[in-house]
């Protein structure tokens, strides 16, 4: 039997605990049990998936935000934090992602804060921006962003504090008035904006935020 599988003996039943895996690889473990002759009666294997290795998920997130905002033109920037040059130049590099400009981790390593405020980001915040589930603050003020809002921005449960919102809401592209509603309820802003909704009834994602404290301004952005 694995160390990572725990057998208790419960009258004529086994229990079988298994421990989480932190690996990046899949296992797979066997259970075997024998009489007290030492015959083989009965075995069964266990398999597990791998972890997700979110800090790689983070990297990707990041290099995918650097390609699709025009990264190589961004102000190259940089600065010295308790001895460490922090730098835009980082960027895309195998240095550690502390050094990334505007990138704050955790003490295990995942990326809390993401700060690139008037650093001239031109284009359209990536998809993989979702995968920065640990993320508290994002600050991209500033810049020249435009096109909508990846639909995977509700992926981000941690954002704290945010103001303002827009979500697109527009059937078949891309989100439902459920899905929008359930975005917001994730972000949690003050005020919510849902645009580009063509003949989609828009009314459903008011009345489906009502009781939760957000402010459902509906406007003419199509």
């Amino acid at each position: 039997c694995s160390d990572w599988l725990h057998l208790e003996a419960i009258g004529n039943s086994v229990n079988v605990k298994v421990d989480r895996n932190k690996t990046f690889e899949p296992r797979t473990g066997l259970v075997l049990f024998v009489d007290s002759r030492g015959l083989l009666k009965k075995e069964f294997r266990v398999s597990q998936e791998a972890a997700i290795n979110y800090s790689k998920l983070e990297k990707d997130a990041l290099i995918a935000l650097y390609n699709a905002t025009d990264g190589t033109n961004w102000k190259k920037l940089s600065s010295e934090v308790g001895g460490t040059l922090i730098s835009v130049e980082n960027w895309c590099t195998d240095k550690p992602l502390s050094t990334w400009y505007g990138v704050e981790l955790n003490s295990e390593g995942h990326v809390i804060y993401l700060h690139l405020s008037n650093l001239g980001l031109k284009g359209t915040l990536p998809e993989e921006l979702g995968d920065l589930i640990y993320c508290q603050d994002l600050w991209l003020g500033g810049n020249e962003l435009s096109g909508e809002l990846p639909s995977r921005i509700g992926e981000m449960q941690n954002l704290k504090d945010i103001d303002v919102c827009f979500l697109p809401c527009n059937l078949p592209f891309t989100m439902t008035p459920e899905q929008c509603a359930n975005a917001a309820k994730i972000i949690k802003p003050k005020v919510l904006f849902p645009y580009h909704y063509g003949k989609t009834d828009i009314q459903q994602v008011k009345k489906l935020l009502e009781g939760t404290g957000i402010d459902v301004r509906i406007r003419n952005y199509q």
